[in-house]
């Protein structure tokens, strides 16, 4: 297992050197794309230590990516957009806590269900959180959703516009960065949390 745990790392470590090589070939728009593809990695690998090592099935991902994306949008965007426009750090933190949070209140009772039944009670969180996200148009825009020009600057950098080895990116160029910093993360985190396991198990 340590073995295999060694050969995950070594990929990862070559996939996270190719990843920010990138946006100096693409255009700012396939920046965007692959940005997008990196959030919902962080999604697919939380889901993955869910079902995949745990075994238990979840349907219901969408409502916390949801939660998250309307917490920052609402806390992160300008006044003139209907905003209150706190400061990065802030409405990320705020958006994490109040995700897990929510995933508390809502997994300690979900403990006592298996199979089926955990699959049908993550589905209608799905339409419960649906439902809010529609109607709570002061905050989400409802069907129409709202804009989102946050201001990202973290550590004194402007991650909608990076200056790389002399050159200014654009805004889904220098996202790209930041959004694939957190997959880096969050997947060092699942698989420090994944060996601990092993490791506790014997």
């Amino acid at each position: 297992m340590r073995g295999a745990t060694a050969r995950a790392l070594g990929t990862f470590l070559l996939l996270s050197v190719a990843v920010y090589l990138l946006p100096a070939f693409v255009s700012d728009f396939r920046a965007q794309q692959f940005a997008y593809v990196g959030i919902y990695l962080v999604a697919l690998v939380g889901l993955n230590v869910l079902t995949g090592y745990t075994g238990q099935p979840s349907l219901g991902t969408a409502a916390f990516i949801g939660l998250g994306a309307f917490t920052a949008s609402y806390l992160g965007r300008p006044a003139d957009f209907g905003g209150l426009e706190w400061s990065f750090p802030a409405y990320l933190a705020v958006a994490i806590v109040l995700g897990a949070a929510v995933g508390f209140v809502i997994g300690v009772p979900a403990l006592r269900l298996r199979g089926n039944y955990l699959i049908i009670a993550t589905l209608g969180l799905v339409f419960v959180a649906l439902y809010i996200f529609k109607s709570w148009t002061e905050v989400t825009g409802g069907n129409a959703g709202v804009p989102m020009p946050l201001q990202v600057e973290l550590f004194g950098l402007d991650f909608t516009q990076l200056t790389v080895f002399g050159e200014t990116l654009g805004r889904n160029q220098s996202l790209f960065f930041l959004v694939w910093a957190v997959v880096a993360l969050v997947a060092l985190l699942a698989l420090a949390a994944v060996a601990l396991h092993v490791v506790v198990d014997g």
